[in-house]
């Protein structure tokens, strides 16, 4: 028994035989005792065996997390760091077999809703790894902006919670545009890949994933690629993506197209244009990007000086040039989709 348990003990002791008599001393007694619970529960946390860790994890979650001292939160962190990092990775978690399934997920929501009341930023960006526990770490992760788009991008390539980390991806998008707060312009790049790349990907998870992400975005630059992307679902027999572009993605990024006036709704589609030359080579090609570029920036020039039947003129180029670049293989048909359907989205408006 270490010197930690033996004074826990006396402790104990004290209490249970009311040597303690007053209400303030038992009261300071127990909050001693209490303190060095913690401390003997955290030691255990560092280094001892994963049927223990799971055992004073749950102790742990059940105090105020804003209350646990600053070596608790550490080693909490730490162990979700070290367990998010080994099944991101799969590597082996020893101790692993003497747990059934429903054991450990209660051990690891144990260590994230922990580390989430924590509010530090370890922690926040211990818990990008945890987008999976729900849509309030998905927030949580995405509220980091620029710091967790690698990570939910590798999350992606390696199939770990793929879904959750392209939906995170989407409120990182989102967040940025509803609260002015920053997020890179390759970031924002990567965003529209991962987006594009979901709605043909072989893995079904992320197609389906793509309906709810586009809606996540809240941005109706979008909804050409929500139109699209329903119409080759319904052409490949699925269905259910559909229907869930049909009810959800497509009314919700209407509404927010119909928030905006003509010369935000094409501010919004030029970004898209703008970010989809920026892809590095093997994208659009770039004679093709610098006309479009150019035609696009002339019409909400016009657009802005009332100058409205040449802004439609360039517009409806440009909607002619991006279906023939890409019946030359120049546009892929989701960038055709973003930036014709864009500019027929706006020339509606005029």
């Amino acid at each position: 028994m270490n010197a930690n348990s033996y004074r826990l003990l006396a402790l104990t002791v004290l209490m249970l035989t009311g040597a303690a008599c007053t209400p303030r001393a038992r009261a300071e007694a127990e909050a001693e005792a209490q303190a060095d619970s913690i401390a003997v529960w955290t030691e255990i946390l560092r280094s001892g065996t994963l049927v223990q860790r799971v055992q004073v994890a749950g102790k742990l979650a059940a105090e105020d997390p804003a209350s646990l001292p600053a070596a608790t939160q550490e080693a909490i962190v730490a162990e979700l760091v070290r367990i998010n990092e080994s099944l991101l990775y799969d590597r082996p978690i020893e101790g692993l077999d003497a747990l059934d399934s429903e054991s450990f997920g209660e051990y690891y929501l144990d260590l994230a809703v922990t580390a989430a009341g924590f509010g530090s930023p370890e922690a926040n960006r211990a818990l990008v790894l945890s987008v999976g526990v729900s849509r309030g770490m998905q927030r949580r992760a995405a509220r980091l902006g620029d710091e967790a788009i690698p990570l939910l991008t590798e999350m992606i390539a390696r199939d770990y919670q793929p879904a959750d980390a392209l939906e995170t991806l989407a409120l990182a998008w989102f967040w940025a545009d509803s609260t002015g707060a920053p997020l890179a312009d390759e970031s924002r790049r990567v965003i529209l890949e991962q987006l594009t790349s979901a709605t043909g990907s072989e893995r079904y998870s992320l197609r389906r994933a793509a309906t709810t992400a586009l809606e996540l975005t809240g941005d109706p630059a979008f909804l050409p690629l929500a139109e699209h992307y329903r119409s080759s679902a319904l052409e490949a027999g699925e269905r259910l993506i559909a229907a869930d572009l049909e009810t959800d993605a497509i009314p919700a990024l209407e509404g927010a197209a119909a928030n905006l006036n003509a010369e935000e709704l094409g501010v919004r589609s030029q970004r898209l244009l703008q970010l989809t030359c920026s892809a590095p080579a093997g994208g659009a090609e770039t004679d093709v990007c610098a006309w479009l570029e150019e035609r696009f920036e002339g019409a909400l020039r016009d657009l802005r000086a009332g100058r409205v039947a040449a802004a439609k003129e360039a517009l409806q180029a440009v909607v002619e040039r991006a279906g023939a670049a890409a019946a030359a293989g120049a546009l892929s048909a989701d960038e055709e989709a973003l930036i014709a359907g864009g500019a027929r989205k706006l020339l509606r408006r005029l």
